[in-house]
């Protein structure tokens, strides 16, 4: 570290659109905002793990105050692995061009149909989830992001994240999202000097024809600020650009995992899939990188989550957590993931892996992991504040068995809840803009009983009754035939509706007479207000 460069430095990890928590912990870190404008009363810059979208309330609202804090000038953010996704979901199989617009759209119609939509890198696609139900396993993971934007919205974050760096490596720390693995970094920035591209990193180091990069914090804030202004050139339509050779639409596999294992982290085959607490099938696990490989069990080389690995003692996916990885797969891993994060190295700080907040937390000697699920009840958005020069010091003294500690580790504890749509009523929306449409009772509800969240699951299952009550009463009023079933599916989507049925009622020029077995309760509700009730909890109506 030069003597100039002691700016002080919060990292954040994932927020995952918990924009509550988000506001909460910067004011908690002692920043301010005015007039939209971030700062620190004592210069404070924050470094930012990446995945800022998806499964939290307000992936928007994330977006654009990281955006806004890193153009001006006070944080850099670096890639997540969500924000990789998203770039590969808005991207055409075929050519490799960026379509984000017309690819929240088709996402969008997958969700409202559940048929999938084709010609997309991240196939939006079907895969058996939770209790061997199908969902849309790709766009289930991203539909928090997907339903509280506009195509517009969606295509303004898109552009952006073509633009952020992968890594950020100083003389005193590093920064990635989900694992430092060195012979990955050196690929992409052989890459970038081979193809004569802009490095995919912030470091110091000579790539193509940009010269050297940043050596301080301070520059790599410029640097990054300095591309997140910039308009794209024409070849960054191609939205995989640090996956791709000069030449070559398809990624090319070496780049492509040299990336993947950076966002993603290194990974373990496991002998039998192993159910996920949501119901989908592992088949393999990621890896406590920082740690070398010395014959530890699945269990002891598990990075994530302990209540994935919770289970009864006569559950037979215990046998599979307590075997040691064979010598053949453990092969497959880097050799320098193998070895582990060395002992000497400069700290390094990393998000990804979804611990919860009783974990809170996860550090090493040299090394921090800094995501607690921002998005879940149970869950806390975490920053670690970085002393450069009391770390650069506790470096160079041979004595010291610890650079970082539990007491730098802070995190909010505003309550968060899971997607978009989710987090308010769905008839109220402050900031509504002309372009979107606020979801119906009916549509709110079959988005909540496919969401991942058994709470959620539950408050859909209950607002199920209430639609099946509201469809009995109301077409018995009316004389038409119901819509919606008393007992509700496992798995709903919006084409669960007779579709002939619904036609029918909405062509039907006419209100029938009530009979006589609903003589009585046509006294109670009239027509007119039976009508009124379906139209505002989302249930089709027959003609005037």
């Amino acid at each position: 570290m030069t003597q100039s460069d002691t700016r002080f430095v919060d990292f954040i990890g994932d927020i995952h659109g918990a924009i509550g928590r988000f506001r909460s912990l910067m004011h908690d870190l002692g920043y301010r905002e005015c007039g939209g404008r971030w700062t620190h009363p004592e210069g404070r810059g924050v470094v930012f793990l990446g995945d800022y979208i998806d499964r939290g309330p307000d992936s928007f609202a994330v977006y654009r105050t990281v955006r806004k804090m890193v153009e001006d000038g006070i944080a850099v953010a670096l890639m997540g692995n969500h924000e990789l996704n998203a770039i590969a979901f808005s991207t055409r199989a075929n050519d490799g061009t960026l379509d984000a617009h017309q690819a929240h759209t088709a996402g969008c119609e997958a969700i409202r149909t559940g048929r999938p939509s084709n010609g997309w890198q991240r196939k939006h696609e079907f895969t058996a989830s939770r209790n061997g139900r199908h969902s849309l396993i790709n766009i289930q993971h991203h539909r928090a992001t997907l339903v509280s934007t506009s195509a517009n919205e969606y295509a303004e974050m898109v552009d952006w994240f073509i633009r952020l760096p992968l890594w950020l490596e100083l003389p005193d720390f590093r920064a990635v999202h989900a694992a430092w693995v060195s012979s990955a970094v050196e690929v992409l920035r052989t890459w970038s000097r081979e193809h004569r591209r802009r490095n995919p990193g912030l470091d110091a180091t000579m790539s193509s024809d940009k010269g050297v990069g940043p050596a301080t914090f301070t520059a790599a804030l410029e640097e990054c600020q300095r591309r997140s202004q910039i308009k794209p050139e024409l070849r960054h339509t191609q939205a995989m650009l640090l996956l791709l050779d000069t030449d070559q639409i398809q990624p090319s596999s070496r780049y492509a995992k040299a990336v993947e294992v950076l966002l993603k982290g290194p990974e373990l085959a496991l002998s039998k899939p192993l159910p996920d607490p949501e119901g989908t099938e592992r088949k393999q696990f990621r890896v406590r990188w920082f740690d070398a490989f010395v014959g530890q069990s699945v269990r002891e080389y598990w990075m994530g989550p302990a209540h994935h690995l919770e289970f009864e003692p006569s559950d037979p996916r215990r046998a599979i957590v307590e075997q040691v990885p064979s010598e053949h797969q453990v092969d497959k891993l880097p050799a320098d993931v193998r070895a582990g994060y060395r002992f000497d190295e400069r700290a390094v700080f990393f998000g990804h892996y979804g611990l919860r907040a009783k974990e809170n937390p996860r550090l090493g000697n040299n090394w921090a992991c800094l995501d607690y699920s921002a998005f879940h009840p149970n869950g806390a958005l975490a920053a670690y504040r970085f002393d450069r020069a009391l770390h650069s010091a506790a470096a160079n003294e041979p004595t010291a068995n610890a650079l970082l500690c539990g007491t730098n580790m802070m995190s909010s504890s505003w309550l968060e809840r899971e997607h978009a749509e989710h987090g308010r009523p769905v008839d109220t929306e402050p900031h509504l803009r002309s372009d979107r449409r606020i979801p119906s009772y009916a549509e709110f509800t079959i988005t909540l009983l496919n969401c991942e969240s058994d709470v959620l699951q539950a408050e859909g299952a209950t607002r199920a009754l209430v639609l099946a009550n509201i469809d009995r009463d109301t077409a018995a009023a009316l004389g038409i035939p119901r819509v919606w079933p008393d007992q509700t599916p496992a798995f709903l989507d919006a084409a669960f509706l007779d579709i002939a049925v619904i036609e029918a009622i909405q062509a039907r020029p006419s209100l029938r007479q009530p009979t006589e077995e609903t003589a009585d309760f046509a006294t109670q509700l009239t027509t007119t207000r039976a009508i009124e009730l379906r139209k505002q909890y989302g249930l089709p109506v027959p003609m005037a």
